[in-house]
């Protein structure tokens, strides 16, 4: 039995000197037989798959950006990760700040739907996503394309994947800054998530970082651990990125206290000193 530990960061998002909470988490992680990490940028930051000169690479990280292009691609790469890496028993461990959140939550949501298919098979997954793509829990008939997925998930999968632990800054309700082009079941309520902590920024206002909550399970669906606490402070104060003296008065661009010690060590996850000092 492992952990395994995926997690995304947000638009425009990478390692740099401003780091995100995603990154510093990412730093205190130990890896090894008992753990191992995963790391993927956010949207519009690495080199765009196709793109051969200098303007076509720059148009596809605006688009990454703008409408949010290439979000099943980034959906694609942890989920083939996972697929290849996980065994029956591991602890699935997903973290995501902004754009990386509603990633990590896209995430979950394929593998609540369809479980893993057996290793090596990358070719299934695009088409497993846009099969999921367009339609959530709110439409008013979702019955057929639930029973597709279903009927899909008979088929290809063979491991059942819950998450046991997922932990999110602020994760926004619009995926690109212009447009929305993905619409997914599962991403407010998962009942294959059993841990879930959600950091909001109070004080954001600008209608590119609109929140993107959690929901309370209706009738009849199971109810599990979630934590959603509202912080002081803007998007980046929450999710960090903001240089030192930029950051709000909340000082929130380092990790909340709902990620620090406590919750994860409850979790075990495993930091690369000793479990009573991760993130403290």
């Amino acid at each position: 039995m492992k952990n395994v530990v995926v997690c995304c960061d947000g638009t425009a998002n990478q390692f740099a000197a401003d780091k995100t909470n995603v990154v510093k988490l990412f730093a205190t992680l130990s890896q090894d037989e008992e753990q191992i990490v995963f790391y993927h940028p956010g949207l519009g930051t690495m080199e765009p798959e196709g793109a051969i000169t200098d303007l076509g690479r720059k148009v596809r990280r605006t688009l990454g950006m703008a409408v949010g292009w290439g979000l099943e691609r980034d959906i694609a790469h942890a989920y083939n990760y996972i697929m290849n890496v996980y065994e029956p028993g591991d602890r699935l461990f997903l973290f995501g700040f902004s754009r990386g959140a509603y990633t990590a939550r896209a995430l979950a949501s394929v593998l609540s739907m369809y479980g893993l298919f057996p290793k090596g098979n990358e070719p299934l997954v695009p088409y497993a996503i846009r099969q999921l793509t367009g339609f959530n829990d709110d439409d008013e008939n979702p019955n057929d394309k639930f029973a597709l997925a279903d009927e899909f998930k008979a088929t290809f999968s063979s491991v059942a994947c819950p998450i046991h632990f997922m932990g999110v800054w602020d994760t926004v309700s619009s995926v690109g800054w212009i447009a929305n082009p993905l619409r997914m079941p599962r991403t407010a309520y998962n009942p294959d998530v059993l841990h879930a902590r959600h950091a909001v920024a109070i004080d954001e206002r600008r209608a590119f970082f609109r929140t993107n909550l959690f929901a309370s399970p209706r009738a009849g669906q199971p109810t599990r651990d979630t934590v959603e606490v509202w912080f002081p402070g803007v998007h980046a104060d929450v999710g960090g990125g903001y240089p030192a003296n930029k950051s709000g008065i909340s000082k929130l661009s380092e990790p909340p206290r709902i990620y620090r010690r406590p919750q994860l060590v409850r979790s075990r996850v495993y930091g690369k000193q000793d479990d009573e000092q991760i993130l403290s």
